[in-house]
């Protein structure tokens, strides 16, 4: 299979719900169910703070 092939794959044309820590992983995009999906994206840690020191650093 090349990457062409790979790429026709429905998962790569899904909607995009990426907002911050929601939606990093493409495990999610693969989930057969979309709703336990994002139930599952909202279970994620907030990472604000280690968004805010890479963010300090940076400048």
């Amino acid at each position: 299979m090349g990457v062409e092939e790979a790429l026709d794959d429905p998962a790569y044309h899904q909607t995009n719900y990426y907002d911050k820590k929601w939606g990093v992983s493409w495990f999610y995009r693969w989930m057969e169910d979309q709703d336990e999906a994002m139930n599952w994206m909202r279970k994620e840690p907030d990472l604000e703070h280690i968004q805010k020191q890479f963010e300090a650093i940076q400048n």
